[in-house]
């Protein structure tokens, strides 16, 4: 059962979490801080969906460091890591 709502507001940030009582809109940082609305003081309860909501930007960075280490950027050809003397970095 869905508990929470949630929105994108504009196509550069990711989305923001509607609050339940008020609907004014929570950003990543507020759930973060506070266990509940900054605005209503309405209960925040962390779920499973809240959690992988907070969690997003850390597995997206080290999914992208796992793909980078596991080499296949360098071996695309999308970006290259040697020095100008011309010795891999990795």
């Amino acid at each position: 059962m869905k508990k929470y709502d949630f929105k994108r507001i504009d196509w550069k940030v990711d989305k923001v979490l509607v609050c339940p009582k008020c609907s004014e809109l929570l950003y990543r940082i507020d759930i973060e801080h506070f266990k509940h609305c900054p605005y209503c003081n309405k209960n925040i309860v962390l779920n499973v969906e809240i959690e992988d909501y907070l969690l997003k930007p850390t597995v997206d960075k080290w999914i992208t460091i796992q793909h980078f280490a596991s080499g296949s950027f360098l071996s695309s050809g999308l970006i290259g890591l040697e020095s100008e003397a011309g010795q891999s970095f990795l």
